[in-house]
Order: C-alpha cells, then sequence, then structure tokens
C-alpha cells in the first residue's frame, strides 16, 4: 500500500500510549476513590464496594470487553472506557488495604481529635501515604492496558483506521505474514520493547519507595 512502517509505528505509539495512559488515570482515579470510602469507612460501605470489586473481579475482563465493544461499537473512547472500567478493581483493593491499616495510626486519631473534616483528614494526612504504593500499581497497570488494548485492536473491536495503533497494524500485517514479516515483526517489538520498559521503570519504582 505504499506506507512508512516507521512512520506508522511511531504514529500508533501514540494512539496506543494514549489509550493506555487515559485508561490508566479513568480507571486509577475511580478506584482510589472507591478505595478510600471502602478502607476510612468500613462497615457497611466497605462490604458492599468489595463484593462488588470481588463480583466484577470473578468476571474475565477481556471477555466483557469484546462483548461490549460489540454492542457499542469500537472507536477511541469506548476502548478508554471499557479498560478503565475492566480494571478499576486493582486500585480499589490496593488503596482499601492500606487504608485499613493507616486509620489506626496516631496522627489519624489526632487530626480527628482536633476536629478536622473526614475530607480533609483522608486527604490531608492519609492520601500523600498513599502516592507511592499507587504509582507502582499504575506503572505496572499501563502495561496491562497497552496489551489489552493490542489484543482488542488486533481482534478488530480496537482502535480503527484511519487512526493506527500497535495492535491494528499486527492485525492488517498478519495476511503478509509470509511475504512481509516485518509488518508484524516491528509493531510486535515495538509493544515488547515499551511493556518491557514500563515493567522495568515498575520493578525500579517498587524498591525505591520501600
Amino acid at each position: 500500500l505504499g506506507r512508512d512502517v516507521l512512520s506508522r509505528i511511531i504514529f500508533g505509539g501514540r494512539i496506543s500510549l494514549l489509550v493506555g495512559v487515559m485508561s490508566v488515570i479513568v480507571s486509577g482515579f475511580f478506584g482510589f476513590l472507591m478505595g478510600l470510602l471502602a478502607g476510612y469507612f468500613g462497615g457497611k460501605v466497605d462490604t458492599a464496594i468489595m463484593r462488588f470489586v470481588d463480583l466484577q473481579m470473578s468476571m474475565p475482563s477481556l471477555l466483557i470487553a469484546l462483548l461490549v465493544l460489540y454492542i457499542l461499537g469500537p472507536s477511541l473512547i469506548n476502548v478508554v472506557l471499557i479498560l478503565a472500567v475492566t480494571r478499576w478493581m486493582v486500585y480499589a483493593r490496593v488503596t482499601r488495604g492500606m487504608m485499613l491499616t493507616l486509620r489506626e495510626e496516631l496522627y489519624v486519631d489526632a487530626s480527628k481529635a482536633l476536629g478536622a473534616s473526614h475530607l480533609r483528614t483522608i486527604f490531608r494526612h492519609m492520601v500523600p501515604n498513599l502516592m507511592a504504593p499507587i504509582l507502582v500499581v499504575a506503572t505496572l497497570e499501563l502495561a496491562i492496558m497497552l496489551l489489552t488494548e493490542a489484543s482488542l485492536s488486533f481482534l478488530g473491536l480496537g482502535i480503527q483506521p484511519p487512526l493506527s495503533s500497535w495492535g491494528l497494524m499486527l492485525s492488517q500485517g498478519r495476511e503478509y505474514l509470509t511475504t512481509a514479516w516485518w509488518l508484524v515483526a516491528m509493531p510486535g517489538i515495538a509493544i515488547l520493547l515499551t511493556t518491557l520498559s514500563i515493567n522495568l521503570i515498575a520493578t525500579w519504582l517498587r524498591t525505591s519507595t520501600r
């Protein structure tokens, strides 16, 4: 078709990374908020949120994404929203577990004793102590989002032409695997190196924040 493979990999990388970053932001914000509520208030709030988390985690996320995208139709916004909906539970569980520990700290009791509101206690005194582990989780989730987006696009329910992504390039190049192997190999290598780099960064963040 006369397309420059390097240019499409660079442009497709913009779309793939945009989908990954936006999905992490949306899922991270919602999951982090749910985890804060569950861990801080406990009781019925915790039970309701965590049972919903358990219910959704028992369902295969990729299958749900395929089903919803088949119904709603593939588009950039739909892919971002579906990826966010299927991965917010990870942030909720991590945040809730850490909040259960932090709410027993003396500085939290002191804040309440001084008359601070729940919002001030949470966001002024507790959230700063959660940012390091949540950043590690978000970095790992970015790699997962990239792989999931590539899978959806490869199956034809992700990014659609005229846009391009690494997964879509894999899908378009598989018909020419025996005659033009680089159409599949180059975006595959880009996905491999990017996800490997993200996981190495996450490992470094995990060790440096201990």
